[in-house]
């Protein structure tokens, strides 16, 4: 998995010498949390973090005066705040070594340059939540199953032989890397939903010849809805056609509400119930429709 693939490429810039409260603005405005900074060449000098604007930024309890504190922050420049030694990577790199950066780091995006260290992209942590989400087909449902193996190679060939005759259709499949040392490995697959009976009967067999240890369904739901954060900057938009998504898992429970296929329904009583679930679980703080 390339960083090509999943980086942002129309990256918002500053140049060093342009003042805090813009750079505060065009983050606020755009809902980002971090920008490269650039020389007149476009090549990378810095990046500067919406915690290097907090820290700059006067505190609450401050004495002075509305004009002096306009003043104050007027006066500071990029280049007085920024983080000056970049950890940046390319876009021919891969996803996993971006994520290990920014672990080891404890970054929260990685600007993407060339040979020339010129920034063409950006890459975040959500990108790397949006490859693990894409990759797995969480959102197309199916059933995982985690299953252990021996390390010896060859040793997954029965497994899909297996879900082959059972005409089990295979969604993703991961394994764990493990020391050399070890004698065996967890696998996990996700397959695709299936007839009752015939899945029924899959997870039964497949249970007594391989050494299984669980099964997981993870149902979730897309639900279009208002956002609360929504910039200035965007257009008020109609409730249909709002901007954001929220996930709600279905599989929570809740009393008197009626599903389908697992996925609680946006409309009437069932909206009033969904908007409760994402409003306890931190989500939307906006109901798609309130119903009646």
């Amino acid at each position: 998995m390339l960083v090509a693939n999943w980086m942002t490429k129309n990256v918002i810039t500053l140049t060093s010498d342009r003042s805090m409260m813009k750079a505060s603005k065009l983050m606020k405005d755009n809902a980002i949390s971090s920008m490269p900074i650039v020389d007149e060449d476009g090549k990378i000098v810095g990046i500067l973090a919406d915690r290097d604007v907090k820290d700059a930024s006067p505190s609450k309890a401050t004495t002075l005066d509305m004009h002096e504190l306009y003043y104050l922050l007027s006066e500071i420049e990029i280049k007085d705040i920024m983080t000056k030694k970049v950890v940046t990577i390319r876009a021919d790199e891969t996803v996993e070594k971006a994520a290990v950066l920014m672990l080891e780091g404890h970054f929260g995006s990685l600007p993407v340059v060339d040979e020339e260290q010129k920034v063409i992209g950006i890459i975040t942590d959500t990108d790397v939540f949006k490859v693990l989400v894409d990759i797995s087909g969480v959102y197309k449902g199916g059933t995982q199953v985690c299953l252990q193996i021996p390390t010896e190679p060859g040793s997954l060939m029965p497994v899909l032989e297996f879900l082959k005759n059972y005409g089990a259709r295979i969604m993703s499949l991961f394994t764990r890397n493990v020391e050399e040392t070890q004698e065996v490995k967890d696998v996990y697959i996700r397959i695709r939903d299936m007839e009752k009976p015939e899945f029924k009967r899959l997870k039964k067999d497949f249970e007594a010849k391989f050494n299984v240890q669980f099964w997981a369904v993870d149902p979730v739901h897309r639900v279009p809805c208002f956002n609360p954060h929504r910039s200035a900057a965007t257009p008020a938009v109609k409730t249909r056609s709002a901007p954001c998504i929220c996930t709600t898992l279905a599989s929570l429970t809740v009393s008197g509400a009626r599903r389908t296929h697992g996925i609680l329904r946006c409309r009437g009583r069932e909206s009033r119930i969904a908007w409760r679930v994402l409003k306890s679980s931190g989500g939307c703080r906006e109901p798609l429709s309130r119903g009646s």
